[in-house]
């Protein structure tokens, strides 16, 4: 049932956020905005007085050398929240955001690299950084390099200083992971290698199956069987009841099916003008990690996407 409400979650969320985006845009923005100042201020309530303080509230699952959670249960999905929420920034002011938002998408990434300390937080802030510097570089303003000096900068400083003070952290040691040997880096890492594996198997066994749907509860009990052909790689999280990654559940549970689904999301994308590419690509490779499907930004982006003109702002934008 969980399943089938992820599909049925998305559905209602970019209906919602269609509304909201067409017909009060400035108050949604506000209002995102205003979220995003109360998930940054739990965040720094945590690091003053202690991880615990929203135990009340959420199931708080961190370790001491990871990053704190804010309102989300992980590290991870705090900086999830403040990824998707900067990413909303950009697509309403067309990849050129007035001052204000340009703030908060900084304070987003400091807040990703310092508070979260997440390194698939960090990925995904990297390919959002990307996709903006890709969008603007073609048609380029005096504020565009302008930003891009501050983004380099600050992200050459936030490195220095983040080695210097956590050099102990778990995504230093991934880090210095990555570069001496990546693969191995997946295999020896729990929270990668699990999320590896919620892209691989399934898709392996959608594949092994000829794409024949699978229903929603089928995995947990065919993952166990199809784990085996990938000589021990895959060890940590792979059996769970839900598939993580937001591109491979579709594939295995709906089969053939899936193309339906995709080809709307491509379609809904394509429409949209000039950055459709970069727009359709940044939302791949969110989802093909553990972003769920259901997560509310997710029909917030699909929906923002669709209501904006093509090559025009939404809001203010510089």
């Amino acid at each position: 049932m969980r399943a089938i409400a992820s599909y049925f979650g998305l559905a209602v969320s970019v209906h919602v956020f269609y509304l909201l985006f067409r017909d009060c845009p400035y108050f949604t923005l506000r209002f995102i905005l205003l979220a995003n100042i109360v998930w940054v201020f739990a965040g720094v309530a945590q690091v003053v007085w202690g991880k615990a303080i929203f135990s009340f509230l959420v199931s708080v699952r961190t370790t001491d050398d990871r990053g704190v959670t804010s309102l989300a249960p992980e590290p991870s999905y705090f900086a999830v929240m403040l990824v998707f929420i900067s990413w909303v920034y950009f697509l309403v002011s067309d990849y050129r955001p007035a001052n204000y938002l340009w703030l908060m998408i900084l304070v987003n990434a400091l807040c990703v690299v310092f508070f979260a300390k997440s390194a698939f937080g960090l990925l995904l802030l990297l390919i959002l950084f990307f996709g903006w510097f890709i969008y603007n570089f073609r048609y380029p303003s005096r504020l565009f390099f302008l930003w891009c000096g501050v983004v380099g900068l600050g992200a050459m400083a936030a490195g220095l200083l983040y080695f210097d003070f956590f050099p102990s952290s778990r995504l230093v040691a991934l880090i210095q992971r990555a570069l001496a040997d990546p693969l191995l880096l997946i295999f020896k890492d729990a929270s990668l290698n699990a999320r590896a594996s919620h892209v691989v198997i399934p898709l392996y066994g959608a594949w092994q199956d000829f794409f024949i749907p699978h229903g929603f509860s089928y995995y947990q009990l065919h993952s166990e069987g199809l784990v085996k052909y990938f000589n021990g790689f895959f060890w940590y999280g792979y059996a769970g009841s839900r598939i993580m990654s937001s591109v491979a559940a579709p594939i295995y549970e709906l089969g053939w099916l899936a193309f339906f689904f995709f080809f709307s999301l491509f379609v809904s994308f394509m429409a949209t003008g000039r950055g459709w590419v970069i727009n359709l690509s940044i939302m791949f490779f969110f989802l093909v990690g553990a972003v769920p499907i259901s997560f509310p930004l997710v029909g917030a982006v699909i929906a923002i996407v669709n209501v904006a003109k093509p090559d025009k702002c939404l809001l203010e934008c510089k």
